[in-house]
């Protein structure tokens, strides 16, 4: 039979290190001298071939492979067995050696600005760099890979066989750009090295003001108010208080959080009422590390509580409201609420008065029985306080009238569906409230019309059918509903046609 090749190595997509040898094994014992002869490697390789077994072909290159070169390798049908039986078709493959050293992506990215001083940087690799067992061991033990100009106090690690990690000890210095460099030469576990330095740079981010409270523009900010600034890193106390401004000026304390990232100013007494302010931080403030301050002065402003006022109430002086509504009664800034009900005076007096204080938007709710048809009168007095102890300084009165309930008639009967007797005198009830007469009119069904009103669409039959030309009329009349305003009474209807009454 014809021979075949069974096995190569390189095999199929693996890199060759540059000292290995090229194998070829037949499937059976071939001719020597044929085999070298139809053998052809394209670049031109000097070698030397031998056989350590029968079937098996090692060609040795003298001076090893080239680095990340692509090899081609032919064996022609010259090729024979040691029968004289030629190979079946032609052999025709390519492996690649071991490449060089690449960095893949470095983090931070080259050229990136405001870098957090605390950051790590993180370099990563094509291949692996140290092999798996070294992965676990302590930094002397590894080969550093990362240099640093200026030089950086820190700490690396292998995260794994081609990640590293750098991270500083004390941080890197706020403000300044770094240069950072993985020198050329550095060999991976198969042999590849870096061809060229792989050098980019880096800036770390100067300090920034992360938060202020109270936030810009903020208004109904308390009397007792402490600002506090938050910095995206640890600053120097003494140039950031220095360094801070306050507008109209006003006597406090400064005080730090144990990493100095947030400063806080107590003012000594109560903030003045309705007040605005401006805060300043200039660019004299100073990271707590090297030299770099704020890019630019930082300014906001807030607003004090005003003096307490009522702003408004729901439902408004001399107007109609709605019997089922609730008093609302909006300030001008947050209020003492255990001073607001006992200046609350309501006539006519209610049994029980429910309250809410609303401190989102100022606002005390009162709710109460509200009766329908009726005029009331609610006494706000000057002594209701803000938290300080301001007082309103006058008296106000809310006088509204409340509208009678709605008109409304019904027949009182259990579904939209019953069953009457029309042999005798049927009667139902109609509740009515408000109405001085009531309008009937009574129509015959056909079946069809029945069964729509009935069946499983009947919802929808409802909303479209409209008796007057739809259906028969048999009668219709008109009732006189007598009821003292805002009270219900019931008529008893003899669908008969007989005279109605009061229930």
């Amino acid at each position: 039979t014809h021979p075949l090749l069974l096995e190569r190595s390189p095999a199929r997509g693996e890199e060759a290190p540059l000292d290995r040898a090229l194998t070829l094994i037949f499937d059976q014992p071939m001719d020597p001298a044929s085999v070298e002869a139809a053998f052809f490697i394209e670049p031109a390789v000097e070698g030397a071939f031998s056989w350590p077994d029968p079937a098996t072909l090692v060609f040795i290159p003298r001076a090893g492979w080239e680095r990340a070169t692509r090899y081609r390798v032919e064996l022609s049908t010259a090729a024979k067995s040691v029968e004289g039986v030629p190979l079946r078709e032609e052999v025709d493959f390519t492996f690649a050696t071991v490449g060089y050293l690449e960095v893949t992506q470095v983090i931070p990215e080259p050229g990136t600005v405001d870098v957090e001083p605390d950051g790590a940087v993180t370099v990563m690799f094509n291949r692996p760099v140290v092999p798996l067992r070294l992965v676990s061991l302590s930094a002397p033990e590894m080969p550093p890979p990362l240099q640093f100009d200026p030089p950086v106090e820190g700490a690396g690690e292998w995260v794994n066989t081609s990640i590293y990690v750098f991270r500083p000890d004390t941080g890197f210095t706020p403000g300044r750009t770094y240069r950072a460099t993985i020198p050329a030469g550095l060999a991976d576990t198969t042999g590849g090295v870096l061809e060229s330095d792989f050098t980019w740079t880096f800036t770390i981010q100067a300090p920034t003001i992360l938060q202020t409270e109270p936030a810009d523009g903020e208004d109904l900010v308390p009397l007792t108010q402490p600002i506090t600034v938050t910095f995206s890193q640890p600053m120097d106390p003494v140039s950031t208080q220095a360094a801070f401004s306050l507008g109209p000026p006003v006597e406090g304390t400064f005080s730090w959080s144990e990493d100095s990232t947030v400063m806080t100013f107590l003012p000594d007494g109560l903030l003045p009422l309705d007040t605005r302010y401006t805060v300043r931080i200039g660019r004299t403030a100073r990271a707590a590390v090297g030299d770099a301050t704020l890019e630019e002065e930082y300014t906001w402003t807030f607003e004090t509580v005003p003096y307490p006022r009522i702003l408004r109430t729901e439902p408004a002086d001399e107007t109609l409201a709605d019997p089922d509504i609730s008093l609302e009664i909006y300030f001008s800034a947050p209020m003492d609420v255990a001073t607001l009900m006992p200046h609350i005076t309501i006539l006519p007096e209610p049994t029980q008065v429910y309250t809410y204080w609303a401190s989102r938007n100022n606002r005390l709710l009162l709710s109460w029985d509200i009766q329908p048809s009726t005029d009331y009168e609610v006494h706000l007095g000057e002594g209701m306080a803000d938290p300080y102890g301001n007082t309103l300084g006058e008296d106000q009165v809310v006088r509204f009238t409340t509208r009678p309930l709605n008109p409304l008639a019904y027949l009182a009967v259990p579904g939209n569906v019953g069953t009457y007797n029309a042999y005798t005198a049927t009667q139902i009830y109609l509740l009515h409230r408000n109405v001085s007469r009531v309008d009937l009119a009574l129509y015959r069904l056909d079946w069809q019309d029945f069964l729509r009103l009935t069946g499983p669409d009947r919802w929808d039959m409802w909303d479209r059918f409209n008796p007057a030309t739809q259906a028969e009329l048999l009668r219709e009349w008109s009732l006189d509903a007598e009821a003292p305003l805002n009270e219900s009474r019931y008529l008893r209807v003899d669908l008969s046609g007989r005279a109605s009454v009061p229930a």
